[in-house]
């Protein structure tokens, strides 16, 4: 290696902090993830576990190499840096020095190079763009479900709500499927402990996600939310046993390690079972909770057809990210990000208390005009009345779930329910239908 090339890899390496800074804007978390994982290689260093990049509006996003220390590390980090700036007055106010400080000297590193070095460098750029463009993500922040709500109306850990939550819109999207899933638990309490897998995907978990598809077993809502909580006490074992070094996971990865040191077959590798509940890296599922900070990132899927699902629970919210591989035929990270967080507000609403809902049923009915346009009617259920196939029941429980996606607090819904009750259900209905609808055609 050529001497000043040499020098020039001890500084970078050696620095306390790395930054680039990139001309692009970010208007939303989405681009701001992809600005720190799928874009401009060329002003990045991938093999530092610390590197930050500025964009042009300002805004900060890191890309972390971990494997030395836990992802959590650099969470606490921006997490500090954060809570500090809050703490600090206008930059507009701090005294700038008139006389510049001689003491940090900057140096600009020149790296020496050839053809060969130089068509290196443009393959891996080309390289990294048809990686980059086969990887979807989306961020989704759901302020109608936080984490004091999930307290306060279901009192269970935030993470086990979120982790049953995923399973449900997985399965539901996915043809009433479940999937392998991978969840980060740490062993910290251990010397030198880094984590082990919780496997979510219980017969807990997936018994309570065929309760909630299928509305057509009698079933009541009170037995559904007690095989929910059935399946939450299931997840709170299971990672307890995994936060204790109790896993399976960690031991026969370290058994496969010491076949393959020794020379010896490990044959579990080759059993069907083991590559469908996840093993050799094929969880469906590959997810992380990074807690109640105000950081959320995420990685790409272990798998083809998988996605990675990483979340913050936050108290003004729970902002997650889903990623997934855009050549797969069977997933769609948009499609499970909104499902996802329909569902954390539909199994929120289904554990608030009776008294915020109404025992009343409607029957909401549909008439198209020449020109496109719905009229909405509704009117009170009677028991004995004659039905039209163009009326659909309504169950006042969706309308509060549909207000809730609009934003409204638990105060606003009451209010709102005593003038509105089931129409704006219909409207949302309407919208997913890709219909028409205007404020003057609602009759109420």
């Amino acid at each position: 290696m050529n001497e000043q090339n040499k020098i020039n890899f001890q500084r970078i390496e050696q620095a306390l902090l790395v930054y680039g800074f990139d001309n692009e804007n970010a208007e939303n978390l989405t681009e701001l993830a992809c600005i720190g994982s799928l874009k401009n290689p060329q002003s990045r260093w991938f093999d530092r576990s610390n590197f930050y990049i500025v964009t042009r509006n300002g805004l900060i996003v890191a890309n972390d190499e971990h494997s030395a220390y836990e992802g959590s590390i650099p969470v606490h980090i921006g997490d500090y840096i954060q809570n500090h700036i809050d703490t600090l007055e206008k930059i507009d106010s701090w005294p700038i020095p008139s006389d510049p400080d001689n003491k940090i000297i900057v140096h600009e590193l020149l790296f020496i190079y050839d053809s060969h070095v130089l068509n290196a460098i443009n393959h891996a750029i080309n390289l990294f763009h048809q990686l980059a463009e086969n990887i979807d993500i989306i961020v989704t922040n759901v302020n109608q479900c936080t984490k004091e709500d999930i307290k306060q109306y279901v009192r269970i850990h935030p993470d086990t709500y979120f982790q049953l939550c995923l399973q449900l819109a997985y399965f539901k999207l996915h043809g009433n499927k479940p999937a392998s899933t991978y969840e980060t638990a740490s062993t910290r309490r251990f010397y030198r402990g880094r984590t082990e897998t919780v496997r979510t995907c219980s017969p807990e978990v997936v018994a309570w996600c065929r309760a909630m598809v299928n509305r057509n077993d009698q079933l009541a809502e009170s037995e559904r939310r007690k095989l929910f909580l059935i399946a939450a006490n299931r997840h709170q074992e299971l990672m307890n046993a995994a936060s204790k070094n109790q896993g399976c996971d960690r031991h026969l990865f370290a058994l496969s390690m010491m076949a393959t040191l020794t020379g010896k077959p490990f044959d579990l590798i080759n059993d069907p079972s083991w590559i469908k509940s996840g093993g050799s890296g094929n969880f469906i599922l590959s997810t992380s909770c990074i807690g109640f900070t105000l950081s959320v990132g995420g990685t790409p899927p272990m798998c083809l057809n998988g996605y990675g699902v990483f979340y913050r629970l936050g108290s003004d919210a729970i902002t997650f990210l889903v990623s997934a591989y855009r050549n797969s035929a069977i997933t769609d990270a948009q499609a499970l990000a909104h499902t996802i967080e329909r569902t954390l507000i539909e199994v929120k609403m289904s554990f608030m208390p009776s008294n915020l809902f109404t025992k009343c049923q409607y029957q909401v009915k549909a008439k198209v005009f020449h020109d496109g346009i719905y009229q909405i009617f509704c009117s009170q259920h009677h028991e004995h009345e004659s039905l039209e196939n163009s009326i659909v029941p309504v169950e006042i429980r969706s309308v509060i779930h549909d207000l809730a996606l609009n934003g409204l607090s638990v105060g606003q819904i009451r209010k709102t329910m005593e003038v509105l009750h089931p129409v704006i259900s219909l409207l949302s209905q309407v919208k997913e239908n890709g219909l028409k609808r205007h404020k003057n055609d609602v009759k109420r």
